[in-house]
């Protein structure tokens, strides 16, 4: 038997005698080295897509025509950015995530609620009217850039709305136009719908060719449009966007999560649309004032308005010129199958080349057709 004050050692004080004296060394003896290094992302990782190389080549092809026809030519490239969500009332959201820091009072915090749950949100349209250079060697990211603010539930970007937003805020009427963009839904040239917007835009323009090129899947960061989306994200940095309250429309729309949900409830309440879009509003009055301040090569963007479906419908009637049963309705509602009538196909058929990335109008040049007479002297023989 031991003595009462004699201190027996625990199973504790045991594993600590045999504790390694030097981790580093004990460390190396049960460690392998991985060959890894910590870096930034020095960019984005492009798709590769077999067209790349042909629809490379019928852009450079655009830019060159488009440099010899510069004084009667007008070169504009469009396309959206990405969606900015909007918050209910008294609790706005943040524009974009979280980046640098930004200015507040002395006592005072950035708070922005969490942005994943929103049933409102906007989609900042960018049109970028180029000035062509002289040369091939020119910049064609000089001009000047105008931004559209949509509601995405209400106002969603269709081929008819950029075509009218677009006729409304171009200052000249050049004879010639060339159009460069995306291959999205409200742009693809393949789409039937897309096809009779452009060619309602061509006529109510009056003009004598409209060349209208896409980019191949994947390769949207050609478009020179897609220069001045960092400029609108260094714009949104530290932004806490939300809408107003509706007067008597809260309590319809406070069990729709989503926009199905909201376009539904609205087929059934009058006026619920009218009251969305002015809650909105001073959402959209707060992004133009900080949009018209940002500037590209000293010249500050401009910020216009959605178009309006009676403004679409204006232009859709442009081909009631070719067929007189035509209902616009069918450019407005995307729900609603496009079928073309014998009229339009016989209009494309002699009017409209269409490819695979590339669709042109042209005038036919013929008496008592309702393209119109030719703005342009025609070519030497």
């Amino acid at each position: 038997m031991c003595d009462e004050n004699i201190q027996i050692p625990s199973v504790q004080w045991l594993r600590l005698q045999f504790w390694p004296s030097s981790n580093s060394a004990a460390a190396q003896m049960n460690t392998g080295r991985v060959k890894i290094k910590m870096m930034v992302s020095a960019g984005q990782h492009r798709k590769h897509h077999p067209d790349t190389y042909y629809a490379s080549a019928i852009f450079r092809y655009q830019k060159e025509f488009a440099i010899r026809i510069r004084n009667s030519c007008t070169f504009i490239c469009e396309d959206d950015k990405h969606t900015v969500k909007v918050g209910e009332p008294n609790f706005p959201v943040a524009a974009v995530e979280r980046g640098r820091q930004v200015i507040v009072g002395l006592n005072q915090k950035m708070v922005v609620g969490d942005h994943d749950f929103t049933k409102f949100s906007l989609s900042p349209s960018v049109s970028f009217i180029v000035n062509i250079p002289e040369n091939i060697d020119g910049s064609f990211y000089d001009g000047h850039v105008h931004i559209g603010l949509k509601e995405n539930c209400f106002e969603p970007s269709s081929a008819a709305r950029h075509a009218c937003e677009l006729n409304k805020l171009l200052t000249t009427n050049q004879p010639i136009e060339r159009h460069y963009h995306d291959g999205g839904p409200d742009h693809n040239i393949r789409f039937a719908r897309t096809q009779l917007t452009k060619i309602a835009y061509f006529l109510t323009r009056d003009l004598d060719m409209l060349v209208s090129v896409q980019t191949p899947p994947h390769h949207s960061w050609k478009n020179p449009a897609e220069r001045v989306m960092s400029n609108l994200n260094l714009g949104l940095q530290g932004v806490g966007v939300m809408r107003s309250e509706m007067p008597t429309m809260e309590e319809k729309i406070r069990s729709a999560s989503n926009m199905k949900a909201i376009r539904n409830v609205a087929k059934n309440e009058e006026g619920l649309k009218e009251e969305v879009l002015d809650s909105i509003q001073p959402s959209k009055v707060l992004l133009g004032n900080v949009f018209s301040r940002l500037q590209l090569k000293g010249k500050n963007f401009q910020v216009f308005s959605s178009a309006s479906e009676d403004e679409m419908k204006d232009m859709a009637n442009q081909l009631k010129k070719i067929d007189e049963e035509f209902c616009p309705d069918i450019l407005l509602d995307t729900s609603k199958p496009c079928k073309l009538s014998e009229k339009l196909k016989d209009f494309i058929k002699q009017h409209c080349v269409c490819g695979q990335y590339q669709l042109s109008i042209k005038k036919c040049g013929r008496k008592g057709c309702v393209c119109g007479v030719r703005r342009t002297p025609p070519p030497p023989p």
